[in-house]
């Protein structure tokens, strides 16, 4: 421990000047405060408490959340972010139904002075946050401390000796580990946590899957095309490449960059291989000429995946580690990824497993798996409609979870 209190000593003055970098840049006064251990009087102690780091664990807890607010009435629920997008999302999505506050930086005097003036009723943690002022606080105040969706990255996993013996002391004070899968439950038991303590619940992120709905115009309504969906740096020419010589003949790729901010740099990299780029944002017409659509607008990735043949899921043919594939699932569409999936890795093994998917190992083979796609509607249909029931089939989850809770924490109900 003194390693990590030396380390967090000697990065204080670099962590001050984030935060208050962080607070400039989002004009939150609150996020400085709060991080640092202020402004926590005017919260509600006794609350049913949830940390969700950022968007991605806050859009998984959702429902979890809802059930919550539902289960523990009238109990305030509170719910932690560490980043000012996490707090927006919780204000957008749960507005005043539940409280909102910054979980202080894990200096022992600011998570002391959080749980002893919070007191919450329990502490819920969402995947991978492994605290050790943290835990060890909330098992010095007697806080009920949850593990939920647990999953350990393999970075985690090769942490050096030092950092493992902090997370296997952190973990000694949980109160049960209710992890997203069997890997992850291993993953644990290898990281030295309490066998009694673990259980495999299932993957949380079937719950907060719902099915996607627009009612926004669709420009390519009569155009067949294949849509890759939130792709990065370099992809776009990779797949740029396959259409070059009009290998899909009679399909359009559509590019939705995850960021569309690039644009610029993307048109600018395609026009090496092709003049025969539409963009959504100019209001381009499609023609017979046009072999490539780039979506560069906020808000139309559902649209345009709806209508797809095929979607190919970006930042998984470079190694950024994927994206969600069960927004595409829920629209019954064939789903077809590369070989870095490993930010979701647990979803992407188990639709391969259940045949919902295709995993290409590089360019070369995705180019054979389209063509085989395109000339097989029958197959396309089948994945589509295996990858939908995988989804539905698995969203009762959250029911498992509120079950494991409220036995660790039913002696406090109300």
């Amino acid at each position: 421990m003194w390693r990590y209190q030396a380390l967090l000593y000697l990065l204080a003055p670099v962590l001050f000047v984030f935060t208050a970098w962080q607070a400039l840049r989002y004009k939150d006064l609150r996020y400085f405060k709060q991080r640092l251990g202020f402004g926590l009087s005017a919260l509600p102690d006794k609350a049913i408490w949830l940390h969700a780091a950022s968007v991605g664990e806050v859009i998984t807890a959702q429902p979890l959340i809802n059930q919550l607010i539902i289960a523990y009435a009238p109990s305030t629920v509170l719910i932690t972010t560490v980043t000012p997008t996490g707090a927006a999302l919780v204000k957008q999505r749960f507005n005043a139904t539940v409280q909102h506050c910054y979980l202080p930086i894990d200096w022992q005097c600011t998570i002391n002075k959080f749980i002893q003036t919070l007191a919450p009723r329990c502490a819920l943690i969402m995947e991978t946050e492994i605290w050790p002022h943290l835990y060890r606080s909330c098992a010095a105040n007697n806080v009920t401390l949850i593990t939920i969706n647990g999953r350990l990255s393999n970075r985690t996993l090769r942490a050096p000796n030092w950092v493992k013996q902090l997370y296997r002391q952190a973990l000694h004070h949980s109160n049960a580990i209710l992890c997203r899968s069997e890997q992850d439950t291993k993953g644990f038991i290898a990281l030295g946590a309490d066998t009694q303590k673990l259980k495999t619940i299932g993957n949380l992120k079937f719950s907060a899957a719902t099915p996607p709905s627009t009612t926004e115009t669709h420009p390519l309504a009569k155009q067949a095309y294949i849509i890759a969906a939130s792709s990065h740096n370099n992809e776009e020419m990779l797949l740029a490449h396959l259409w070059r010589n009009s290998i899909f003949k009679h399909h359009l790729l559509v590019i939705a960059p995850r960021h569309p901010q690039r644009r610029n740099a993307i048109c600018k990299q395609l026009k090496k291989i092709t003049t025969k780029v539409a963009i959504r944002s100019r209001g381009d017409i499609v023609n017979k000429q046009t072999r490539i659509y780039l979506v560069d607008t906020i808000g139309e990735l559902i649209t345009f995946m709806q209508f797809a043949d095929i979607v190919i899921m970006g930042g998984s043919f470079v190694p950024h580690g994927g994206h969600n594939i069960l927004e595409p699932a829920l629209l019954e569409k064939a789903i077809v990824f590369g070989p870095y999936m490993h930010n979701f890795d647990d979803e992407a093994r188990r639709f391969l497993n259940h045949g919902a998917a295709i995993q290409s190992q590089d360019i070369d083979e995705l180019k054979q798996l389209l063509t085989d796609l395109i000339n097989d509607p029958i197959k396309r249909q089948t994945l589509g409609a295996k990858a939908k029931n995988l989804v539905v089939s698995k969203r009762g989850v959250v029911n498992d979870y509120m079950r494991e809770i409220q036995q660790c924490i039913a002696p406090l109900k109300n």
